[in-house]
């Protein structure tokens, strides 16, 4: 009857409200670029665009065991011109190569941290303003696979 198929659409279109409203999920160079706008705004503005800055998926081109399973982006200078990322849920877990307190980038270690990917969202991709520039600099970004097979 009315009131059944009334009530079903309901369930239906709350069930459906309440998953949207987690996360919209974006793709893995989407959180890549988003992730890079909190941790490292100043060096991925300056280097996005140029050939050598680049992305690539988790296993496709693993640097060491330590990131195997990582996606990354990289100006590919120094192991410190990489940020590496992998996205389990809503935790977006990142790790950097941190120099030694002597500078020497060889003595130095990855360091790993966590941030929400409903918060790089909230912070980085609501407005259409922060989704068009979000998505422009997604869409500039190489493949390193690519890069590789070039240089």
């Amino acid at each position: 009857d009315l009131h059944t198929a009334y009530r079903r659409q309901r369930q239906m279109f709350i069930r459906d409200s309440s998953s949207t409203a987690k996360t919209a999920k974006v793709d893995d160079k989407t959180t890549g670029v988003m992730l890079a706008l909190l941790v490292e705004p100043d060096w991925f503005k300056e280097y996005i665009g140029n050939d050598f800055f680049c992305y690539s998926p988790a296993g496709e081109n693993p640097i060491s065991d330590a990131v195997a399973d990582y996606s990354y982006l990289t100006a590919n200078g120094d192991p410190t011109s990489f940020l590496y990322y992998k996205v389990d849920g809503d935790t977006v877990t990142y790790k950097m190569w941190e120099v030694s307190d002597s500078e020497n980038v060889a003595d130095g270690h990855f360091e790993t941290k966590t941030v929400s990917l409903s918060n790089l969202e909230k912070d980085y991709y609501v407005t259409q303003s922060q989704k068009d520039e979000v998505n422009s600099y997604v869409s500039q970004l190489r493949s390193e696979a690519d890069y590789l097979n070039q240089n």
